[in-house]
């Protein structure tokens, strides 16, 4: 979370864009989280409604 928040403050308050590997690692992080967030999802899915 620390280095998204770095980032957006990098854009925001010092009107420069962060580094290529900072942009490349965040990307993978979140290509990662989506990818873990959607094989959890299509799991769990026939479930969903039962859980809620």
């Amino acid at each position: 979370m620390v280095g998204f928040v770095e980032a957006l403050r990098d854009c925001l308050y010092d009107l420069r864009l962060p580094s290529s590997a900072r942009l490349g690692s965040l990307l993978l992080v979140s290509v990662v989280t989506f990818v873990l967030g959607l094989s959890i999802f299509k799991r769990l899915e026939g479930r969903l409604a039962e859980e809620l």
